[in-house]
């Protein structure tokens, strides 16, 4: 796949409360399932660390910043990434990124 200028990469980064991890790959799977379906969304996966399989790394590539604010106001963005896995985590760092080759 080729990336064109414009396009917005978002990287986040979440480290998983102790016994929570299925729930939280359970709702990660709602997410991706309507995220894949926004016309904006490029790509969304959902990866998992082989050392630590409570650190997951979701890597989305999105056509514009719009593309991107618009997932983020979706209700399920708000219902389900910021109300129910968001209060799973012990940490969330979340990064931007433009594509320059």
């Amino acid at each position: 796949m080729i990336h064109k200028k414009g396009n917005i990469i978002l990287i986040a980064e979440y480290q998983v409360k102790e016994n929570t991890l299925s729930e939280v790959i359970d709702l990660l799977k709602q997410v991706a399932e309507r995220t894949v379906q926004e016309p904006g969304c490029l790509q969304y996966m959902v990866c998992q660390s082989i050392e630590d399989p409570g650190r997951i790394v979701l890597y989305e590539i999105y056509k514009d910043a719009a593309a991107l604010e618009q997932h983020r106001q979706s209700n399920y963005f708000k219902q389900v990434v910021l109300l129910q896995i968001i209060p799973l985590l012990e940490s969330r760092n979340v990064s931007l990124f433009n594509p320059i080759i």
